[in-house]
């Protein structure tokens, strides 16, 4: 496989659970790592990843200015590892759930990003798409 691709629609269940894609599940023999993403959506990464994209992100912002800071913390203060279930489902952190407008028994679209996905609620992401459209 050439990384995460495609979309995949699920939703949220009330326990607060998503179904990772079935084609995603074998790159996850450990836990997925959970944070804030950007633009309001849940980014899911493998700990590989995201021990890659913490590094990369630290070389690239400056921890001595205000925005530098906000970046690391959003990034990592808000990272949770999630083992996915039987079923093949991660159960979101209540304060992610809450960052990306998700709501139980609500349409929410999976979106691969090569090295990470995202899980997005799908209204959020279509009025992003038309407002990058325009």
């Amino acid at each position: 496989m050439a990384g995460f691709i495609g979309q995949v629609p699920y939703q949220l269940d009330d326990k607060g659970r998503v179904p990772m894609p079935p084609r995603y599940r074998p790159f996850f023999d450990g836990p997925a790592i959970l944070t804030a993403g950007a633009d309001r959506c849940i980014a899911v990464y493998t700990q590989a990843a995201f021990d890659a994209e913490g590094a990369r992100l630290e070389g690239s912002v400056d921890p001595s200015t205000r925005s530098g800071r906000i970046q690391i913390r959003k990034f990592f203060g808000n990272a949770d590892p999630v083992n996915k279930d039987a079923q093949g489902r991660l159960n979101i952190p209540a304060r992610l759930v809450e960052y990306a407008g998700l709501k139980p028994n609500s349409p929410v679209v999976v979106v691969g990003m090569n090295d990470h996905y995202e899980i997005w609620d799908r209204d959020t992401l279509e009025a992003l798409d038309e407002e990058g459209e325009e």
